[in-house]
């Protein structure tokens, strides 16, 4: 199990980060990621609702937000990287209605399991 992101100290830029996903900005997450490259594994802490751990990939997911999402699965992205929960990405997208999300995901190769 992965620490709570509750307990993990955000990384510098880490809510831009998270927001940019959340938002689909992609130019923004370009430009955080080269300079930041931790960045592609972070989750929670200092974004919205960062008490359930939520990544890049799984805010992305989240909204439906596809150019994003093929994009970070592009960038190395971890389809099984779970939030507090262990939810991961495509757990994510299903339970919020994110039917182009959760096709993207499986066909990227994320575990239905």
């Amino acid at each position: 199990m992965q620490p709570n992101a509750a307990d993990t100290p955000m990384l510098p830029h880490g809510k831009e980060w998270l927001e940019a996903a959340k938002q689909g900005e992609v130019h923004a997450m370009e430009q955080l990621l080269a300079a930041h490259p931790a960045l592609l594994g972070c989750r929670g802490k200092g974004c919205s609702l960062g008490f359930i751990g939520h990544s890049a990939l799984h805010w992305a997911a989240s909204k439906g937000n596809a150019h994003a999402l093929r994009w970070l699965i592009e960038q190395g992205a971890d389809l099984s990287l779970g939030n507090n929960a262990d939810s991961t990405a495509l757990h994510t997208a299903s339970q919020n209605g994110q039917q182009s999300a959760v096709e993207i995901l499986l066909a990227a190769g994320a575990d239905v399991s």
